[in-house]
């Protein structure tokens, strides 16, 4: 995380995509199996093997581990939704997050989001992350009006 300001909400993340070379590796290996299983049986079937496009080009089995490095540069990209990255636990059991969403030993700092659910829920994440952001901005504006209440009546 890279701050772009002193302002909490001027952030940049860099999630360091493919910087580890087994990264890079695992992905490749993937593709050459890839590769290899849709020219198998079923799959053979359905597959227009004569069709040449840049981005679906079915002879990509022949290509350098270079070549495919750079495919995979290109290409790769998030399509899912982190949840449990900040795993809400206790610290000893290598939880990021308390029962209060603060980070362990960031004062300040609280995470209201998918990524501090315990262990992955079953349904769509963004739909349970969309509801948690709401009940902490509800939690946020109670603990205001209260601390206005309270700090009135003394």
């Amino acid at each position: 995380m890279i701050p772009k300001s002193f302002l909490p909400f001027h952030l940049i993340f860099s999630r360091r995509y493919l910087s580890a070379s087994e990264d890079i590796e695992k992905m490749r290996r993937g593709l050459r199996f890839i590769f290899k299983v849709i020219k198998q049986g079923p799959l053979r079937d359905h597959v227009d093997f004569e069709y040449k496009h840049k981005l679906l080009d079915t002879e990509r089995d022949s290509a350098t581990d270079e070549e495919l490095e750079d495919i995979i540069r290109q290409r790769v990209e998030t399509l899912y939704h982190p949840a449990c990255t900040c795993r809400m636990a206790p610290e000893a059991d290598h939880g990021v997050v308390d029962s209060h969403l603060r980070v362990y030993g960031v004062k300040g700092l609280r995470v209201a989001d998918a990524s501090v659910f315990p262990v992955i829920i079953s349904g769509h994440t963004v739909r349970f992350n969309s509801l948690l952001q709401l009940l902490w901005l509800i939690c946020i504006i109670i603990g205001r009006c209260m601390l206005c209440y309270w700090r009135a009546c003394r």
